[in-house]
């Protein structure tokens, strides 16, 4: 903001601890017909902070002053990607893909502030307040390249590795992704496979926009465990 930069080092128990509200969503879908799949990826999350305080003081018999201050932030973020893989070699239970696709990413952020300084002097009070709002969004979309290694280790359940790389200065600069996990077939439903999925992902961008005090800079690398749901046709 303002041609400012803010590093942040944040947990998932940190976030979960400091934030007032969270809330998280991820879904696949993949239909595949022999070497050849599409498969569709959406994340979505909104995280919300609020903070309120008052600060009295009494600086003088009769005199009392007292400063309260309301901050509000949410922010939002939703990931889509959509793309297909190609299955070019096997060997055995092995198997190697390579994809290609597109990743799209919204960001979006609602700040607020207000403060009220009251003082009081006998009867007589003075009362004083100011705020602020700013909301704004971001967009763009990432071509990508990769490939994934799947390996099954028994019928419905699967063994997985996946890296990409995207962006090349399209839309942003660069980025990339790895995940490893372990896919299994629980239940089948109207010709539907539906698998749990169990991982750790890491998704990395860095993204740049406009300049000076209008400069928007988005440099981050998330990761953390993966647990979810895959529908296969």
């Amino acid at each position: 903001m303002r041609g400012r930069s803010v590093r942040v080092n944040a947990s998932f128990v940190d976030i979960l601890e400091r934030s007032d509200t969270l809330v998280g969503l991820m879904g696949n879908v993949e239909a595949r017909n022999g070497r050849f799949a599409l498969y569709g990826d959406v994340v979505w999350s909104s995280i919300g902070f609020k903070r309120d305080g008052v600060r009295a003081r009494a600086p003088a018999p009769g005199v009392t002053a007292a400063v309260s201050r309301t901050f509000n932030l949410d922010i939002q973020m939703a990931i889509a990607e959509v793309g297909a893989s190609y299955e070019i070699a096997r060997v055995g239970d092995l198997g190697l893909d390579v994809l290609g696709g597109v990743r799209y990413w919204h960001q979006e952020a609602d700040l607020s502030f207000a403060a009220d300084l009251t003082a009081a002097v006998g009867d007589l009070a003075w009362v004083n307040g100011r705020a602020f709002a700013r909301s704004g969004s971001v967009d763009w979309l990432d071509p990508l390249i990769g490939g994934r290694v799947r390996y099954a280790v028994a019928p419905g359940h699967e063994l997985f590795m996946r890296g990409d790389i995207g962006g090349f200065g399209l839309g942003s600069e660069f980025s990339w992704q790895a995940m490893g996990g372990y896919g299994f077939d629980f239940d089948t439903y109207d010709g539907v496979t539906i698998s749990g999925v169990i991982g750790y992902r890491a998704l990395s961008v860095n993204y740049t926009q406009g300049a000076g005090h209008r400069r928007y800079e988005f440099d981050m690398v998330q990761h953390g465990p993966v647990l979810g749901l895959s529908l296969r046709y």
